[in-house]
């Protein structure tokens, strides 16, 4: 269980398979085997109530511009290499706001 790249998949040893509930299962991943927590969480939510709560959609500008308001601005929170430079000039030319764009 422990050495096991797939831990939160595993069944564990004697009665404990029986005993623990699901959640009592992540606790224990959690002591065991913190690395695989956010695997075991996922596989939890899926079988719990479905596969359509961890999936990330995927981002839409012209979405987002429809959504905001001029008192509101977009904000970007970015993960390491992500860059939307291009996403972002191509859509202030279809709008016609290059020069709006700051």
């Amino acid at each position: 269980y422990f050495d096991s790249g797939e831990s939160h998949v595993y069944p564990l040893h004697g009665h404990w398979e029986s005993t623990l509930t699901r959640l009592q299962r992540l606790i224990l991943l959690k002591c065991l085997r913190p690395d695989l927590v956010l695997q075991g969480v996922q596989d939890f939510v899926t079988d719990c109530i479905g596969e359509k709560y961890i999936l990330v959609p995927c981002f839409n500008l012209a979405d987002s511009y429809r959504d905001s308001e001029t008192t509101s601005p977009l904000i970007f929170i970015l993960s390491p290499g992500a860059d939307p430079m291009h996403e972002l000039m191509k859509f202030a030319d279809s709008m016609k706001m290059t020069k709006k764009l700051h």
